[in-house]
């Protein structure tokens, strides 16, 4: 009976003591040989912790859903330091949470994603993975490149320097490959195939091909990169992975939100179901893409991405936006933390996000001017130039510009300025031109324009830039008017005119009624009207 019981009993006891953990997470202490501990494990992962750390109160249910995927694969750990900072930073632990990855006792890896059980275990088997994975069919490639995550891919064309890399025998590139994949592996899925009938996808050539997930596919952009070079070394592959990874929209996530939130970003938060409606998502990221791809050809710097509403609920929050089912729900966070929230419903054509997005470069646009002191741009009267605006508003490609070179107090140019005020009014509604003024002693004239004598002036055709005339005309606002009216592109000019003030109303004669009575009144304004 004594000997049935044991075992029950022993079991009982452990099982408690695991309660605390996490039936799958083992409780470390450093009063046991921790080195000898974690030497008999083949794959193992630990969590440094500290008991009044919130973020390590946040990990432990994460960590602990962790180890119950990785069961069998790897054995999970966790180690409070409270007591013993020291000896865990004899580990390499300085912050915590910490998650290191050992491989019997050695340490191998830091784990630096976000403190989530998906991306845990998704390290975790990478690691305890080949360093490179070997592709020796099509079914191989089409499986690796069609995964959720990126993945990269070195094509080697002769494999027998494989044998040489193992035996010690030469250098190779293959050989290089497995040192960088070493590192790579701990961030992204990596492979390699000796394959001729996939290195014929690379004309036969030894090449490192990113390769973006299949779901983010768009007519705008490639899915497979190939790395320039052949000079294999980890911070110029790490940097190309880096650079090309993300595309042009990615989805949002707690890995890479780090990384694209550095730079002005436009999100757009929806329904984003990747294995139950695949079509709409796509649908909705390549209406967004199209909208955008017009402001990237003209060179504004802008991300995009697209996020799930469910996992970005906070950030949603932050824009004031609440979730409903259709249509994204937009919005620009900067680099500096501001946000810009689209009012305005998103629709498959994009007129309204073409709107929003343009409206936000002015406002960007205009700040800046402001913040430098240049000159906003003033459409209804006579434009400001200076040296930073000259290119950007003189040689607009887009409508032709009158520009006068004057000086400050100068008698001539003080006299002008009425008359050419007057000039810009007259001519303000013609979109094609723009009528503009430089201070010449302030700022440094073109060498295109010669400015000996004040006030000179240019027109500036639009198809012309790089041939000005010269006015040689009376400064009276109907000899300039003629000229433009003559020599513009796009003919006729469009003049307004100055509407004849009306004349004032006639008062109507009043006629005193007092002390009258009501009769009397009436009779009395009826003869009044009647005069």
């Amino acid at each position: 009976m004594a000997c049935w019981l044991g075992p029950v009993l022993v079991a009982v006891i452990v099982c408690v003591v695991d309660a605390e953990w996490g039936y799958d997470v083992i409780g470390l202490t450093y009063e046991e040989d921790l080195d000898a501990k974690l030497a008999d494990w083949e794959h193992g992962m630990v969590d440094f912790y500290i008991e009044e750390c919130g973020h390590c109160m946040r990990l432990a249910p994460e960590f602990d859903t962790a180890a119950e995927e990785l069961l069998g694969l790897v054995t999970l750990g966790k180690i409070d330091c409270s007591e013993s900072k020291q000896k865990c930073r004899d580990q390499g632990v300085y912050g915590y949470p910490t998650i290191k990855m050992y491989h019997y006792g050695k340490a191998v890896a830091t784990y630096e994603g976000p403190k989530k059980a998906g991306y845990i275990v998704r390290f975790a088997k990478r690691m305890i993975g080949p360093t490179s994975v070997q592709l020796n069919s099509r079914a191989d490639f089409k499986n690796f490149t069609e995964d959720y995550d990126a993945g990269i891919v070195g094509f080697f064309p002769d494999g027998r320097t494989v044998m040489g890399y193992y035996l010690g025998w030469e250098r190779s590139a293959f050989a290089e490959w497995l040192r960088i994949a070493e590192v790579l592996r701990q961030q992204y899925r990596v492979a390699h195939t000796f394959a001729p009938d996939l290195l014929a996808t690379q004309g036969g050539e030894e090449a490192v091909v990113l390769f973006r997930p299949q779901r983010l596919a768009n007519i705008y952009e490639e899915t497979a990169i190939r790395y320039p070079t052949k000079n294999y070394t980890l911070p110029k592959i790490r940097n190309f992975i880096k650079k090309n990874i993300k595309g042009l929209c990615p989805q949002l996530s707690q890995d890479n939100k780090d990384d694209l939130m550095k730079d002005d970003l436009l999100m757009a938060f929806y329904d984003v179901d990747w294995e139950n409606k695949t079509k709409v998502t796509q649908y909705w990221r390549n209406r967004i893409l199209k909208v955008m791809k017009i402001f990237w050809e003209k060179g504004e710097k802008i991300g995009c991405t697209i996020a799930d509403y469910r996992e970005f609920d906070l950030e949603m929050y932050m824009f004031h936006l609440r979730f409903k089912r259709g249509a994204p729900l937009v919005g620009i966070r900067t680099a500096n933390k501001t946000r810009h929230t689209m009012t305005e419903k998103l629709t498959p054509e994009g007129f309204a996000l073409e709107n929003f997005v343009e409206e936000y470069f002015a406002k960007k646009k205009r700040a800046a001017r402001i913040k430098l002191g240049i000159p906003v741009y003033k459409p209804k009267g006579v434009q400001e130039v200076v040296s930073k605006t000259f290119n950007e508003i003189v040689n607009d490609p887009r409508r032709d510009v009158l520009i006068q070179f004057c000086v400050p107090l100068h008698e001539e140019c003080n006299r002008l300025e009425p008359k050419y005020r007057e000039l810009a009014w007259k001519v303000a509604n013609d979109p094609n031109v723009l009528i503009a003024r430089m201070d010449a002693i302030t700022y440094k004239v073109p060498k295109l324009y010669e400015a000996r004598s004040f006030p000179t002036i240019y027109l500036v055709p639009k198809r012309k830039k790089r041939s000005p005339k010269v006015y040689l005309g009376r400064l009276e606002t109907r000899n300039m008017l003629e000229f433009l009216q003559n020599e513009v592109t796009r003919k006729p000019l469009i003049v307004r005119k100055k509407k004849k003030p009306k004349p004032p109303k006639s008062k109507k004669k009043e006629v005193p009624t007092e002390g009258l009575g009501r009769a009397e009144k009436k009779v009395t304004q009826i003869s009044a009207e009647d005069r």
